[in-house]
């Protein structure tokens, strides 16, 4: 994760504890297995966050390293990694920001997966993490980065929506805890700044409830602009997939499931 402000660092830290319960997507953890199955190790995974992602690639067998910028998500990670001790060779934890950081090998594959890439809000921090990750990549290495894709007709008037109840889990002593999700988009900004809202309620036996609100801004920047960027770092060659079954991206088509770039050195 990067952190451009003291809230969205405090609420990463706050929220670390819940991510677990209600945000672990995992539709694509067969496609990162595809990929360092053809890239081999090491890998390096851009704002782990709690080991999503790594520790299924160590269980593999890759050699994998991971950098996050908050201290209690990769706390949650190693403690997650002390529960496999099996695989606790394969997995290095490090602190640190993607824009700029320097670690003591080179890397096969260097992956920003779901919303990682979301977190760099300027191009300034796009060009800055792109040019660390490939100073860090051995010669035919890729950087790979993956984003949700949103069209215009996505965003036409797209103000403020609960999306969706993600979750409810029972606690000790007659408690539940449920998520909800609301999104806010400003269409006319030009930073084209997206708010994630998390709303956690805390509900006693008696009834009453306790909220947490975490919010997070992402910065949604389309494939165009993307492609631009990337170019300018100097990739050797860049692909564009259109979806997890690694369908070519269409820039002139709506049939696009997500904006994967794969970028190689």
């Amino acid at each position: 994760m990067v952190y451009d402000g003291t809230e969205q660092n405090s609420n990463y830290e706050s929220f670390a504890g819940y991510y677990d319960l209600f945000y672990s997507p995992t539709k694509d953890i067969d496609f990162w297995l595809d990929v360092a199955q053809e890239m081999g190790s090491p890998i390096l995974e851009l704002g782990c966050g709690t080991g999503r992602l790594i520790l299924p690639l160590a269980e593999a067998g890759y050699t994998v390293y991971g950098l996050d910028v908050s201290t209690k998500m990769l706390d949650t990670a190693r403690k997650k990694q002390e529960k496999q001790p099996d695989i606790s060779e394969n997995v290095t934890l490090t602190l640190g920001d993607m824009r700029d950081f320097s670690l003591p090998c080179k890397f096969n594959l260097i992956i920003a997966a779901v919303s990682a890439w979301w977190e760099l809000h300027t191009p300034e921090d796009r060009l800055k993490a792109a040019q660390s990750a490939l100073n860090h990549l051995k010669e035919d290495g890729s950087l790979i980065i993956d984003k949700a894709l949103y069209t215009k007709k996505d965003l036409q008037g797209y103000r403020f929506k609960i999306l969706r109840h993600i979750g409810t889990i029972a606690l000790e002593s007659d408690q539940s805890l449920s998520c909800f999700e609301a999104d806010t988009f400003d269409e006319k900004a030009t930073t084209h700044n997206r708010k994630k809202i998390f709303f956690l309620d805390r509900v006693s036996a008696s009834g009453q409830i306790e909220r947490q609100v975490f919010q997070f801004v992402f910065s949604y920047i389309p494939p165009d602009q993307m492609l631009e960027e990337l170019e300018q770092i100097g990739f050797r060659e860049i692909t564009m997939y259109g979806g997890y079954d690694r369908r070519p991206f269409d820039m002139s088509s709506e049939s696009n499931e997500r904006q994967i770039f794969v970028c190689k050195k």
